[in-house]
């Protein structure tokens, strides 16, 4: 990916210095730059050509994807830690259960909305995006499917929403909490296989780490699909006044493997997230030392 424009470099003299060849507009008064030397100063307002050069917009763009995936890395850190309520409830009395859960439901929806505005920043469009056929779809799609996500979990999870204003009933909140579901981790695969375009170049070894996350997204959200396909069929069974098809102790123990591998997948984009933000930060660092390409 290249993060600045292009110069000459044919000589070593002050005549054959290596010169600006694009249009690059000066970030201080907006002067064209091109031709001039990129050790030289701007003849508006003699600032140095290089800062602007530096501070182009590419770079810009690299920064702002940078910081999204800080966000990113706060939103999947702090899930990581969230999921753990989900463990103990086979390990403490159900009344404490609710009380701890209770406390970390307000907190698990702020994670989903910094998700999904960390989700944007990075996803933002831009010129310089590598592979812009294959990349401003999955640009799209992960915004369109993580905010609709978002948006069906903000109903199902606000009690004012569900009950109160929309009187969803039961079966509509699993039908929603079912698409939800659906639809994050979709948009989940969209977004590291986006991020995969991004920094592969740079980086090959990113490519086995973005696989095996899509594996595993793909594997959790087939088997929390029929998770929760199986405790809505209980749960009908059990308004009909029925014993449920699936016994109290084989849900408890699927429950507790779905919550393990959800703290895997965090933990897991965690570290993958990290190192597309290594990536990118090398690329700015890289840039400032030598904005010239040759």
């Amino acid at each position: 990916m290249s993060i600045a424009p292009e110069a000459d470099s044919s000589g070593g003299n002050s005549e054959d210095a290596p010169v600006v060849t694009a249009d690059l507009f000066c970030v201080h008064c907006g002067y064209n730059l091109r031709t001039l030397a990129i050790s030289g100063i701007c003849p508006e307002c003699a600032s140095s050509v290089r800062e602007s050069i530096i501070s182009g917009p590419e770079v810009d763009w690299a920064r702002r994807a940078r910081r999204g995936l800080t966000w990113l890395i706060a939103a999947t850190a702090g899930s990581t830690v969230l999921m753990i309520p989900s463990m103990l409830y086979y390990a403490i009395p159900p009344s404490a259960f609710v009380r701890l859960y209770s406390c970390a439901n307000p907190l698990y929806l702020l994670l989903r909305c910094l998700l999904v505005v960390a989700a944007f920043r990075v996803t933002r469009a831009s010129p310089y995006l590598p592979k812009p056929a294959v990349m401003h779809p999955l640009r799209l799609a992960t915004r369109w499917l993580l905010l609709t996500s978002l948006a069906g979990r903000l109903v199902v999870m606000i009690p004012a929403w569900s009950s109160g204003y929309l009187q969803l009933t039961t079966e509509q909140r699993f039908a929603i909490h079912a698409l939800a579901t659906l639809l994050e981790l979709t948009g989940l695969i969209c977004l590291v296989v986006y991020l995969r375009q991004m920094t592969s170049d740079r980086q090959p070894g990113i490519v086995p780490w973005s696989t095996a996350i899509v594996v595993m997204l793909a594997v959790l959200l087939v088997w929390n699909e029929g998770m929760l396909i199986r405790g809505y069929r209980d749960y009908q069974l059990q308004r009909a006044a029925r014993r449920p098809t699936t016994p109290a102790m084989t849900m408890k123990v699927l429950g507790l493997l779905t919550s393990m591998a959800y703290v895997l997948l965090w933990m897991t984009m965690t570290l993958f997230f990290h190192k597309c933000r290594r990536i990118l930060g090398a690329v700015i660092a890289t840039r400032r030392a030598e904005p010239v390409t040759s």
